[in-house]
């Protein structure tokens, strides 16, 4: 039956030069008939419809025969131009990563800024990572600092592994160098993933340092989650 349905509505659709609506050319999509998806999508993409341009941005990007990254890169950048935070930490990111856009650490840290700002753990991560590699006239103080903020934020909304980064930031002969902060957020992370510790966070630690990192650890772990991630059009509308 629902094949039927799909074949009726490709006939009904190439039959005629009305183009789909977005209710049409997500139903082909959600069938796994990308070539057919693609064709739907692309005049509601170029008319505006933002949720068009998302579905064709993640089309486009994917390993396969409809992959083009420079196509995937545009569509994503038409939807960030609307201010959807998934396409602003995409465009943010290709600018990073120099996939399908050249790369560009200035347009890149200003699209995901934007991101991180409407609430993408993705977007605060990603920045965290640039601002703890980043080498100029900033002190790697400053810049190391910056990032440590990024990827609490990005705990906060959710995202364990940032926790971990932190931890490893404060280890030894690390710019922020701090055996009690790093065992608070080794701690702060294994209460996240909620499983039996691998190791002892205190094993290094005097009996004044454990109890300090322990209320630290449970308090930089009550943190965890208390932020709510926007709701999205790509994260309430998952692909077949």
């Amino acid at each position: 039956m629902r094949f039927l349905t799909l074949l009726s509505l490709s006939i009904l659709l190439y039959g005629c030069d009305k183009p789909a609506t977005f209710d049409e050319a997500e139903t082909i999509y959600q069938s796994g008939a990308l070539a057919d998806a693609i064709t739907a999508y692309v005049p509601l993409a170029e008319a505006g419809d933002y949720r068009a341009q998302l579905r064709l941005g993640s089309i486009l990007l994917e390993e396969g025969e409809h992959q083009n990254l420079e196509k995937s890169a545009s569509y994503f950048m038409k939807a960030a131009d609307q201010g959807d935070v998934d396409a602003l930490w995409h465009v943010g990111h290709r600018y990073w990563t120099g996939r399908g856009l050249p790369e560009n650490i200035a347009l890149a840290e200003k699209y995901l800024l934007k991101a991180a700002e409407a609430g993408s753990p993705r977007a605060m991560d990603n920045l965290g990572l640039i601002y703890y590699l980043r080498d100029g006239a900033e002190s790697k103080l400053v810049t190391a600092l910056a990032a440590k903020g990024w990827y609490r934020r990005a705990f906060q909304y959710g995202d364990a592994s940032a926790a971990r980064r932190i931890q490893l930031m404060h280890f030894e002969k690390q710019t922020l160098e701090d055996p009690v902060e790093a065992a608070a957020w080794k701690q702060a992370y294994q209460l996240a993933l909620d499983e039996i510790p691998d190791s002892d966070p205190y094993q290094f630690l005097d009996q004044t340092q454990r109890i300090e990192a322990r209320t630290r650890g449970y308090k930089y772990f009550s943190e965890y989650g208390t932020k709510k991630k926007p709701d999205t059009f790509l994260s309430l509308n998952k692909g077949p």
